[in-house]
């Protein structure tokens, strides 16, 4: 590849000073021109490698580190955030070449704006039981102390602790997790631990 590049440009160099010698003035203004303009495409090249380089990078460290938590959607997010780095790697190559990115920009924004909006909503939506029983936890916590006993309807055991949605209790049955939000909403006899 290095070869090739020295050879391409050895050869520019030399069509240059034909063409000079030859007095063929618009080839020469043209190749002059282009010459003129090769930094610019190798820096946008390089640009490109570097920035597609990070995402890889950035992808693999994001996946991994999600996944060592066992979140289960560690490896997409990583994808995702890979392509919006070479996304943003090919805007900024554009630009270097001298390209009006405006527009596309414009465009992209808009449209990650309203992806995060959905993904945004979605999660709301479907968070929304889980945030009413770690909410009724909070609630939970000012009337019920570790040790209380309690009764909601046929169901009587002691306080074991309080997990983020739920109360862990033990019953004659065994140890049981009632969600927050269902001693929240039923009459609840408590007595309490001395």
């Amino acid at each position: 590849l290095l070869a090739s590049l020295v050879y391409f440009v050895v050869f520019l160099i030399f069509v240059v000073a034909a063409t000079e010698v030859l007095g063929i003035r618009i080839v020469i203004e043209t190749l002059n021109s282009f010459i003129a303009y090769l930094p610019q495409v190798f820096g946008a090249i390089f640009v490109f490698i570097f920035l597609a380089y990070l995402g890889r990078l950035l992808q693999q460290v994001v996946s991994n580190f999600l996944e060592s938590y066992q979140f289960a959607y560690g490896r997409v997010l990583g994808r995702v955030l890979e392509v919006l780095v070479v996304i943003f790697a090919l805007v900024m190559a554009l630009q270097k070449l001298g390209f009006e990115t405006t527009i596309f920009t414009a465009n992209l924004t808009l449209v990650l704006a309203v992806s995060l909006s959905a993904v945004g909503l979605a999660l709301a939506l479907g968070m929304r039981d889980v945030a009413r029983k770690v909410v009724a936890g909070f609630y939970l916590r000012r009337h019920f102390d570790v040790g209380d006993e309690i009764q909601m309807g046929t169901l009587k055991g002691k306080v074991l602790s309080f997990e983020n949605t739920a109360v862990k209790g033990e019953t004659p049955e065994g140890v049981v997790l009632i969600p927050n939000d269902q001693i929240l909403e039923n009459i609840v006899q408590i007595k309490k631990s001395s």
